[in-house]
Formats: C-alpha cells, structure tokens, sequence
C-alpha cells in the first residue's frame, strides 16, 4: 500500500480498522502520518498516527 499527501484515510486508535479518524494526508515524515481530520474552533484539527494504524478509504469499502 502505497500512501501520498492528499489520500483519504482511517487511522485506527489501537488497531487497524478498528475505532479511529477519517481524514486527508497532510504530511508524511518517517513512519508518522499527518492527518487533517476538518476544522474547528481553534484551527484545523490534526491527528498524527503511525503509518501502520493507516488504511486508505477505498481499501475499507472493498473490504465491506
């Protein structure tokens, strides 16, 4: 798998797939993913996961 800035992804908390974020890559450094998850009141919120916790978007729903 294959991720790049601007890719819609999950980030699992604990496990992939399981409970976690959905949102766009921002930045990749080393195996940390950063992720922007929409904005709020304070700016934009962004979630950092490490690259394993990570699936793209079009890889869960063939999986459904």
């Amino acid at each position: 798998m294959s991720l790049q800035v601007g890719d819609r992804v999950h980030a699992g908390l604990r496990e992939k797939g399981g409970s976690g974020f959905y949102g766009t890559i921002r930045k990749i450094e080393g195996t940390t993913v950063h992720i922007f998850t929409g904005p709020s009141a304070f700016g934009d919120l962004i979630v950092k996961s490490t690259i394993d916790l990570v699936s793209k978007e079009e890889e869960i729903v063939k999986n459904t």
